[in-house]
């Protein structure tokens, strides 16, 4: 008798212990599907706060010293055609565009880039010429803007930021003729280019749009919420872009009627660069 009694004990111990086994596996399998919404949201809010992208002026990029005044002279000729390609003979100079990083030296490393349209293919950069020099640019559109800059070779390579630095001229009665209408050019980054980081530099060329109550940019990325505005005519550095391709435009827009502001409509008032971060 007594040793029934003591088997019926040892079998409802067994199905005891069978049964907290069961709920505990159903409790850890429960809190896998189904994790706390407290951690959820601080998961949520991380990944947040890596995806924001931000810009920041670039405080260590090369500047035009105070006071300095760099001038660039373009003289386009005509546009002839071969072989399918379309090309002008730009004639070119430049003044006041070596400066001195220390009483010692002066700091030479400046070219004077050259560019049909807002074709980044068509590119040419050359040595900051003090003489007249020849430069011929080739695409296969035939082109209706020119525009040159003045710019440090410095890393980054960064334009300098003054009003006579930067010409444009666009075609109209079968001549090259000043522009007079609102331009904005990305000098960086550059196209197709891989940055080994987050750390992307953002610079851009003005014509006839100084920033300030009249002109602003617009900044955005493709496929990305992310946008900013510029009202500094500064290089800037995009930061915390995840690895992938991105293509940022710039775009200007001006203060409309009862408040707000509007993008520029006109031709070449905005600008877009794809390029790679690993």
């Amino acid at each position: 008798m007594k040793s029934e009694q003591a088997n019926g004990q040892r079998q409802f111990q067994w199905w005891l212990l069978v049964a907290a086994l069961a709920l505990a596996t159903a409790a850890c399998n429960g809190k896998k599907e189904e994790p706390k919404g407290a951690d959820t949201t601080k998961s949520t809010a991380k990944s947040a706060i890596q995806q924001a992208v931000t810009l920041e002026v670039c405080n260590t990029c090369c500047t035009v010293p105070a006071g300095s005044e760099p001038t660039i002279t373009i003289a386009p000729g005509a546009i002839t055609e071969a072989g399918g390609q379309h090309s002008v003979q730009c004639t070119v100079s430049s003044t006041g565009s070596d400066f001195p990083l220390n009483k010692a030296e002066p700091f030479r490393g400046h070219y004077l880039a050259v560019i049909f349209d807002d074709n980044p293919m068509s590119l040419i950069r050359s040595d900051s010429p003090s003489g007249p020099k020849p430069i011929t640019l080739t695409q296969q559109a035939k082109p209706s803007l020119i525009r040159g800059y003045l710019a440090f070779s410095c890393q980054p390579s960064v334009v300098m930021k003054a009003s006579e630095a930067a010409k444009a001229y666009c075609y109209s009665g079968n001549t090259w003729v000043l522009c007079d209408t609102p331009m904005v050019l990305l000098n960086l980054p550059e196209p197709q280019k891989t940055y080994p980081s987050a750390d992307v530099p953002l610079d851009f060329v003005l014509n006839n749009a100084p920033l300030g109550p009249n002109y602003r940019l617009h900044v955005s990325f493709l496929g990305k919420p992310d946008t900013a505005l510029i009202t500094e005519n500064k290089p800037f550095r995009i930061k915390n872009l995840p690895a992938g391709n991105h293509t940022v435009t710039v775009r200007l827009q001006k203060p409309k009627a009862g408040g707000g502001w509007v993008d520029v409509t006109d031709n070449f008032a905005q600008s877009s660069r794809t390029f790679t971060v690993q």
